[in-house]
């Protein structure tokens, strides 16, 4: 397979996964509800006992602690990655697990250079 095609293949996957609607998906449906919940507790006072006025419920950093959203964002990102490997799979790629030498070799490209894009299709290649 051509360093094209290759390219050509990552980037058609990559974009079904990046404009996919997760609206309907629970993992989004969690997310949206966890913020609506956190708004609401925001506008709602709890009353003082002793007559005084209103408190807040809980500190806003305790709030948005209990919704935990980088959690439900990785859960809706997940689905977006699932996407995007189904697509490579059905083209014929198939994962792999780098070495730590590998690793170690990636991470010294930026990321979206041509360099690593060559480097992973060398990779992507040999485990054809």
């Amino acid at each position: 397979m051509s360093f094209e095609q290759y390219r050509r293949d990552a980037v058609e996957c990559a974009t079904i996964g990046y404009f996919r609607d997760v609206s309907q998906d629970e993992p989004a449906k969690k997310f949206i509800r966890g913020f609506q919940t956190y708004d609401n507790g925001l506008n709602m006072p709890v009353w003082n006992g002793a007559g005084g006025p209103p408190m807040a419920m809980t500190s806003t950093r305790d709030s948005v602690l209990m919704m935990n959203p980088d959690q439900r964002l990785k859960e809706v990102q997940a689905v977006q990655v699932g996407d995007v490997e189904r697509c490579l799979t059905e083209r014929g790629y198939a994962k792999f697990t780098l070495t730590d030498r590998q690793d170690r070799e990636l991470k010294r490209y930026p990321k979206g250079s041509d360099a690593r894009r060559q480097f992973l299709y060398r990779l992507a290649s040999a485990a054809r």
